[in-house]
């Protein structure tokens, strides 16, 4: 909202556009600001009684352009549950070998956590009678039957899916 404005939004602005409490839109500013300044740009502005703004000589194409990034995953760490899913679903729908130093560079986190969550994996995935084994040839492999994978990859998909529709709502809250 605040990108695509030209004018002050005062807290009742926000709070209605984006149907939050004020606490949240407060909190929200916040985090905002605190991305924002992680990246050197501007935080946002209050003038007074007229509300919020964004500094009018930061390019906003430049925000867009960092908030992007984010959304793509450079410089996006994930926690624990969306690094599972996304290594599961990686080695699922992958057509080539697939190694932890592979992993490591697509989740930016060490070896010993990636062995821990492909440890942790395995075990969950071995209560619905499939494996998940590491072959030196072809790297990370699920095996099993066919029925039993699709339902149990269908757990992570659906998180993996709500975790982007959180994050699009988050942005499209002051985007």
């Amino acid at each position: 909202m605040l990108l695509h404005t030209t004018s002050y939004l005062s807290i009742e602005d926000l709070q209605n556009r984006m149907n939050v409490s004020t606490r949240t839109v407060y909190a929200e500013i916040k985090r905002m600001n605190s991305w924002l300044e992680t990246h050197q740009l501007s935080g946002v502005q209050r003038k007074g009684q007229l509300g919020y703004y964004l500094n009018p000589h930061e390019k906003k194409e430049v925000i867009i352009q960092k908030a992007d990034t984010i959304l793509v995953g450079h410089d996006y760490e994930p926690c624990v549950k969306e690094r599972r899913a996304i290594l599961l679903l990686t080695i699922a729908c992958s057509e080539h070998c697939l190694r932890i130093d592979d992993f490591m560079k697509m989740t930016k986190v060490s070896r010993n956590t990636l062995l821990e969550d492909m440890k942790q994996l395995k075990e969950a995935l071995s209560k619905q009678e499939i494996t998940l084994r590491y072959q030196a040839a072809s790297g990370y492999v699920i095996s099993g039957d066919e029925r039993a994978i699709r339902l149990a990859l269908k757990p992570y998909i659906h998180f993996i899916r709500t975790m982007i529709k959180k994050t699009k709502k988050r942005f499209r809250r002051f985007g």
